[in-house]
């Protein structure tokens, strides 16, 4: 059975077709901004992260160290690192 057509208003259309077009291109961003733009959105599980008992005690004393969590400082570390070393490449949905 084919699926119900989804059916746009010419307002929607029209909106959407703004949006896209206000929307900041990757390379026009600075870094900051990018790595903030791309924390937005639904959040899901990425991976898992394997490591030694000696680097979960590393994990462990940094984040305490911090003030926070475990995901929020490898989050820190990590997505600002790719984002500086492939951000300008992936464009942002």
């Amino acid at each position: 059975m084919p699926k119900p057509r989804t059916v746009r208003t010419p307002r929607q259309t029209e909106d959407d077709f703004i949006a896209a077009y206000e929307k900041p291109n990757t390379t026009e961003l600075p870094l900051d901004e990018r790595v903030a733009a791309r924390a937005e959105g639904r959040y899901f599980q990425l991976l898992s992260y394997r490591g030694t008992e000696d680097q979960k005690k590393l994990i462990d004393y940094a984040a305490a160290k911090e003030g926070k969590s475990k995901q929020k400082l490898l989050e820190g570390i990590i997505m600002r690192r790719l984002e500086e070393l492939y951000g300008s490449e992936v464009d942002m949905t």
